[in-house]
């Protein structure tokens, strides 16, 4: 895989995530199949039971797969950076050779028109002469020639030597142009990489976070919550790191109705969690609870948010069976 380029690399990581998508499809349908009570449904059980099976194995496939080409697009990126910025440089280096070949053009054009004037007042001191004494004057007539001679050929030099500055001047100023442009090529490439990393980060709540979250919440110790997860490994992770606060907290946890499908055990409490199809973290509590769970379910969100987590807290009707508990819910990350 180390030998992709990075248009197959980026094919691949478009692969995989549309891979991650079917997958997530076949779950849904399977846990669909799995839960429904016509007969039709029932008839297909073992069906059902194995789309779950190939749709969560896809998904830990799809996420390596999301992993490793994500790691090998940004190596080709980083490099594409390090050979603009070689680039660049070397741009820099030319627009300062172009400077200095400006400054000593202009030197040798200040010497030429110095000459230039020299050469002119040799021929004012000839005709000066010519004009005191003839036979002295036809002697200098060839120097006089001479003299204009050089003094023209001083002249076209230094034009020309000016033209040579207009030219080191206009390379210099493209030079500028295009290390410019480079160094804006570069800002983008590394903002696109903090980007893509962010987007690649799993959710956490560490080990001297998890104290925080139940000092805010213990003031409701002893309440009842069902854990909600879903499959992919990214957010059992951040299910299980919540999981132990509420330990800390002394709240009390309830296997789902039905019961939950993903082990969240710490230790040999048997606490479980069920499976959920959705995305983000959600607190909900039934809407004919919400007077006397709100505010516990508020305090949950708030200790979450404060530790960088997007928690929010909600009602609504689809958990009245279990109306007597908080419904803490870890989707996936959004995008």
């Amino acid at each position: 895989m180390f030998s992709l380029s990075k248009e197959v690399t980026a094919l691949a990581l478009d692969i995989s995530e549309w891979l991650l998508l079917a997958c997530g499809a076949v779950l849904g349908i399977g846990i669909v199949g799995e839960y429904a009570k016509s007969d039709w449904w029932k008839k297909y059980l073992r069906l059902w039971q194995i789309c779950v099976i190939a749709g969560v194995l896809g998904e830990l496939l799809c996420d390596g797969g999301i992993f490793l080409f994500s790691r090998r697009l940004q190596t080709l990126e980083g490099a594409d950076i390090a050979a603009l910025n070689k680039k660049a440089e070397k741009s820099l280096a030319d627009a300062t050779e172009a400077s200095r070949k400006a400054k000593v053009a202009s030197d040798e054009a200040d010497a030429a028109k110095l000459e230039s004037g020299k050469a002119k007042d040799a021929a004012s001191a000839a005709e000066s002469l010519a004009s005191g004494a003839r036979k002295e004057a036809d002697a200098f007539k060839d120097e006089i020639a001479s003299a204009r001679k050089a003094a023209a050929e001083a002249d076209a030099k230094a034009e020309g030597f000016r033209l040579n500055i207009a030219g080191a001047q206009k390379d210099a100023a493209d030079a500028r142009k295009e290390t410019a442009r480079f160094n804006e090529i570069a800002e983008r490439e590394r903002l696109a990489r903090v980007k893509l990393e962010a987007q690649m980060a799993w959710r956490r709540l560490t080990l001297e976070q998890q104290p925080q979250v139940a000092s805010k919440i213990k003031q409701f110790s002893g309440q009842k919550y069902v854990l909600w997860s879903s499959a992919e490994l990214e957010a059992t992770s951040l299910c299980a790191s919540v999981l132990n606060g509420l330990v800390m907290a002394g709240w009390v946890n309830i296997r789902p109705e039905p019961e939950g499908l993903i082990n969240m055990g710490i230790g040999d409490t048997g606490m479980r969690a069920g499976i959920i199809v959705d995305s983000g973290i959600k607190i909900v509590v039934a809407q004919s609870r919400l007077a006397d769970l709100g505010p516990a379910a508020s305090a949950l969100a708030l200790a979450l948010a404060a530790e960088g987590l997007d928690a929010k807290a909600t009602y609504g009707r689809q958990h009245e069976t279990m109306a007597n508990a908080i419904h803490i819910q870890i989707g996936s990350k959004p995008q």
